[in-house]
């Protein structure tokens, strides 16, 4: 009888001191794009682009704003 009384106050202590694990999120939370994310990026682009002197070839590789874009938007690159 006492074993019996041992066994279940140590399970007792074990199930008692067992920390929860949060599960994973499954889904990531992004935010959406919107205009100003976009101004921002072109103009952070244009500007390291200017910086370095790579208007012709990073600017271009990068998809989103042209050389020529540059020039108006933002006086960069010209």
């Amino acid at each position: 009888m006492k074993k019996i009384i041992i066994v279940l106050i140590f399970l007792i202590i074990i199930v008692g001191c067992q920390q929860n694990i949060p599960e994973e999120k499954t889904t990531t939370e992004m935010e959406d794009i919107t205009g100003k994310h976009i101004l921002e990026l072109e103009k952070t682009a244009c500007d390291a682009a200017d910086k370095a002197s790579t208007c012709e070839t990073k600017l271009a590789s990068l998809g989103f704003i042209t050389k020529e874009d540059c020039c108006k938007k933002y006086q960069k690159c010209c």
